[in-house]
């Protein structure tokens, strides 16, 4: 049974999310990486963590 790693990146530059996904598809291809765009209240976010379930979550604060 193959494990699926669900990765989370969050980041508001588009840029970032294009460096994120590539270094993962050369480095670890097997994860499921999804980049997204903070949400407009912690609510929306802390919703969409819950909804796509992440086993790791990565956040570039500032």
């Amino acid at each position: 049974m193959i494990m699926e790693y669900k990765i989370m990146f969050i980041d508001e530059e588009s840029t970032q999310h294009d460096e994120f996904e590539n270094h993962f598809e050369k480095y670890w291809p097997e994860a499921n990486v999804r980049c997204v765009f903070p949400s407009s209240t912690l609510n929306e976010m802390l919703e969409e963590i819950e909804q796509w379930q992440p086993n790791a979550i990565i956040v570039d604060f500032q």
